[in-house]
């Protein structure tokens, strides 16, 4: 009986001993009951789920600003003058325009082509002038000049000039240096206009006594000339005008 009363006042001491190593109430808690308790109070992040490989990842698209387009400008259409034939011309009608300042108001400095019948020297041109101007062969007399007409029996109907850069022709004999020499006779296909940008360079030289004409007259004259750009052989299926 005296040995059960000692092994339990034994057991009374050693739980004792485990009580006063409890913090008492209010004391600070050490530092290993603070990260216990903090890491109680912390709630675990969830993992953060990664995308499927099986789904695509759509991107919208930044959008892209689009211009505006600008209207495109109809074209327009310069209108024929009352009474001008329409191109492409004859050279019937191009004579019904000349002299004069007609021929100039109808087609300006436009490119004409058409058929033409060179007929054999000498002309038979038989003119007079008051003055003479520069470039020379812009002369009406004495200048690098070839009659055209539509036919051999329509008579001479158009003067038309020859720049040096062709040759050189003369109304009253044939010369090797003038390009439509070879065509005596035959038809041709002639490219020409009025209003030549040389037109702006022609001066008076000279006058005859008791005329007045100025350099703005010479150049005023020089628009109204016919001038040559190339000459060659006419399609032989193209049907002749006039009286050819």
């Amino acid at each position: 009986m005296e040995r059960r009363l000692i092994i339990s006042a034994l057991v009374i001491a050693l739980a004792g001993c485990s009580a006063a190593a409890i913090t008492p109430s209010g004391a600070t808690p050490t530092t290993s009951a603070v990260a216990v308790a903090t890491a109680a109070q912390t709630p675990t992040p969830e993992p953060t789920p990664e995308p499927s490989a099986s789904l695509p990842v759509l991107i919208a698209p930044v959008p892209t600003a689009v211009p505006t387009p600008k209207p495109t400008p109809k074209a327009t259409t310069k209108p024929t003058p009352v009474g001008c034939p329409i191109l492409p011309v004859t050279i019937d009608e191009i004579a019904r325009l000349i002299p004069g300042d007609r021929a100039l108001a109808c087609f300006g400095g436009a490119l004409l082509t058409f058929e033409a019948y060179v007929p054999p020297h000498p002309y038979g041109i038989g003119d007079t002038t008051t003055h003479a101007i520069s470039p020379t062969w812009l002369n009406g007399l004495g200048g690098s000049l070839v009659a055209l007409s539509a036919g051999p029996d329509a008579g001479i109907l158009v003067l038309a000039f020859v720049p040096p850069a062709l040759g050189r022709c003369d109304a009253g004999q044939s010369v090797p240096e003038c390009p439509f020499r070879f065509f005596e006779g035959r038809r041709v296909l002639v490219s020409a206009h009025f209003d030549g940008p040389v037109a702006r360079t022609c001066r008076v030289t000279s006058v005859i006594e008791g005329v007045t004409f100025t350099d703005a007259d010479a150049v005023a004259e020089c628009r109204r000339l016919l001038i040559v750009l190339s000459v060659g052989t006419a399609v032989p299926s193209a049907t002749a005008s006039g009286g050819g």
